[in-house]
């Protein structure tokens, strides 16, 4: 399983079913192929999760920037040179097998 940090709009949208692929940056060991599972985290870069009280604090007792949302996906393409794509990037898309977490933000 591939796991990724998602920032909103992105992940609200593929939470909604609005968005069923995702672009990235070819840096990892080993990239997703078709039939690999992604799990696609709720991340929000500002550390406050949804804009919610935070009530859970990392190691060192800074906020914990994961949501708690979280979306488990099958990969069903990708994309890897197309003319479209930046260097050392690629697209894939995704099917929603479960989602995990509280409903909405």
């Amino acid at each position: 399983m591939h796991e990724y940090k998602t920032v909103n709009p992105y992940f609200e949208a593929a939470w909604e079913g609005e968005k069923q692929f995702d672009n990235r940056v070819d840096d990892r060991p080993e990239m997703p192929k078709v039939g690999d599972y992604l799990w696609l985290r709720e991340y929000n870069e500002c550390g406050f999760p949804c804009g919610f009280s935070v009530t859970k604090l990392r190691e060192g007792g800074k906020p914990d920037p994961y949501s708690g949302r979280s979306i488990i996906a099958k990969v069903t393409y990708i994309l890897d040179s197309h003319a479209s794509l930046a260097p050392k990037y690629f697209s894939m898309g995704f099917q929603v097998i479960e989602r995990r977490g509280h409903d909405s933000c």
